[in-house]
């Protein structure tokens, strides 16, 4: 479920597929759609995404295929109610999604430990770049944001050698990494990231309730 960034609107997901934009005030269903490529019920619920894009024109989201070797990321067009494009990702488990803030890119993380930036509109993929081994624990996956600016990405993962110690990597618009770093997490892994809206520190989640602070 995700609210769109006017909070005019309210996007709910099922597990086989359908996608019901509702008006929040009132619950009444504005659009009804497939997101599973016309294939209702090919739907696994292992790695479902919805995000609305700064415009509010499209929602992105992700989904596991039958055959567990891959997960496919859609997009849809909000005002016509169609999809615009469908990509497969060869990874078990979709981790993370992002636009940025202009809409114009699509940020991605998988539980292999890799990043893919799609363009918005057309869905083809910008540049795909591995950022090494991580957990591959499906509760403590990777996690990406984009900095208020959009200048930078940001992706936070459980360090392989040691879930308790956050990685840190953050890449520039074209997902070239600018910086790499290890903080202490404690006896917890991290869940989800989030930078704040002047861009100079970032907020990452653990599990267990633990939430930790850092200057970027």
């Amino acid at each position: 479920v995700t609210y769109s960034p006017s909070g005019k609107h309210l996007a709910v997901s099922s597990k086989k597929g359908r996608l019901w934009i509702l008006d929040p005030c009132s619950g009444a269903i504005e659009l009804t759609a497939f997101i599973t490529d016309g294939f209702p019920g090919l739907f696994t619920g292992a790695n479902r995404f919805l995000v609305y894009s700064p415009c509010e024109d499209r929602i992105a989201a992700t989904h596991g295929l039958p055959c567990r070797t891959a997960s496919n990321v859609v997009s849809l067009n909000v005002d016509l109610g169609v999809l615009d494009f469908v990509v497969t990702i060869r990874s078990v488990c979709l981790t993370s999604v992002a636009y940025a803030p202009n809409g114009q890119r699509l940020a991605i993380t998988d539980i292999e430990g890799h990043l893919h930036v799609l363009r918005a509109n057309t869905g083809r993929v910008a540049r795909s770049v591995s950022l090494g081994p991580v957990s591959l624990q499906p509760d403590a996956g990777m996690a990406v944001c984009y900095s208020p600016c959009g200048n930078n990405i940001l992706v936070v993962a459980p360090r392989t050698a040691d879930h308790r110690k956050a990685h840190i990597w953050i890449l520039n618009a074209d997902a070239a990494l600018v910086q790499e770093r290890i903080i202490h997490g404690g006896p917890w892994r991290p869940q989800d990231v989030c930078y704040a809206p002047n861009g100079r520190s970032i907020a990452i989640a653990f599990d267990y309730c633990q939430i930790g602070r850092a200057h970027v």
